[in-house]
């Protein structure tokens, strides 16, 4: 980095090209005349570690003005906007299955009737392609301007996309909740509580939730390696759908031989699948070979290390169970 300055203010650069390295933005940038940083004023090499903290400690500052000042407008924005909880969950699955496809595969959302008052999404980006809904709740969210009616019939709406107010009050919800882990974790719990998930994984679906319901009893620390019994016969029931579905050929591995199939499936799509999700996929396998440990310990009770299970060992059980379910299913779709 040349050693010369500008003499007007903290920037460190080349005085003759006018180019400057701004501390702030990390870049290069062309001097213009009378262009003082505003940031700080004095300008000294020996000072360098403290100026690059004062300018880490500025951003920060000025990001957080930024996000108060875009929260006080979206409060403006959407004070007065109430949605049930259904409908919420509707615009949360519309916004979040645009985003799982690229810019250049974007696709609209098509709506299938099928004679009541539940209709059905059809759209690339869902978990499995397709999502139930209330369809009502569907017309609100088109009243509210939330989404963007492309077609329609005399049933009603055939087609549409997301509205950028749409994905602009997702967002908004988002960061008014201001728990980012626990916004994770809803964004999964809601696509393992789904009527589309619980269809396709009935057996799954009903071992895992009777694992969690047991985790908030009020005596469920003696009930853990209940749950740990629940979670790994969910894990089993989970992978025998995606084995049959793949049904490698010349393979026939026992049911409790969950990391094997997992190995056999992952093998068997290789070649449909793209370099990063493969990477993935083997990550996924260490992931559930790990997991799979965890539970066998919690079944067990611990016996064979003489360490005893507490409720955050249910939890934690609990939770990486449901996570690696969505992991799964959604790289294997």
């Amino acid at each position: 980095m040349p050693s010369q300055n500008c003499g007007n203010c903290n920037f460190h650069g080349e005085t003759n090209p006018k180019k400057i390295y701004c501390y702030y933005w990390k870049e290069w940038r062309v001097k213009k005349e009378n262009d003082y940083c505003e940031k700080f004023q004095e300008f000294a090499e020996q000072n360098k570690e403290l100026r690059l903290r004062l300018a880490s400690e500025k951003r920060k500052a000025d990001e957080e003005l930024k996000k108060n000042c875009n929260r006080s407008n979206n409060d403006n924005i959407f004070g007065n906007v109430i949605l049930e909880k259904e409908q919420q969950e509707l615009l949360f699955t519309i916004v979040e299955a645009s985003r799982n496809l690229p810019s250049e595969n974007r696709q609209a959302f098509s709506v299938i009737y099928d004679g009541s008052e539940y209709s059905y999404l059809q759209h690339s980006g869902l978990p499995t392609g397709e999502y139930r809904f209330y369809y009502p709740d569907l017309e609100y969210l088109s009243k509210e301007e939330f989404v963007h009616v492309l077609n329609s019939h005399e049933q009603g709406i055939s087609r549409f996309d997301v509205h950028p107010r749409g994905f602009q009050y997702y967002s908004y919800l988002k960061v008014k909740s201001g728990k980012p882990v626990e916004n994770i974790e809803e964004t999964v719990r809601r696509f393992i509580n789904t009527s589309d998930f619980q269809r396709e994984y009935s057996k799954v679906y009903e071992k895992w939730a009777e694992a969690e319901s047991i985790l908030w009893e009020a005596d469920s620390i003696k009930q853990l390696t209940t749950i740990g019994h629940l979670c790994r016969e969910a894990i089993q029931e989970f992978m025998d759908i995606l084995y049959l579905r793949v049904n490698p050929p010349d393979k026939s591995i026992p049911k409790d031989k969950t990391i094997n199939r997992l190995k056999e499936i992952i093998k068997f799509k290789s070649n449909k699948l793209g370099k990063k999700e493969r990477k993935f996929l083997d990550g996924l396998y260490n992931y559930w070979d790990v997991l799979n440990g965890l539970v066998q310990k919690q079944e067990h009770d611990s016996q064979r290390e003489n360490v005893p299970l507490v409720w955050k060992d249910g939890r934690r059980v609990v939770f990486q169970t449901m996570m690696l379910m969505f992991e799964v299913s959604q790289s294997l779709k």
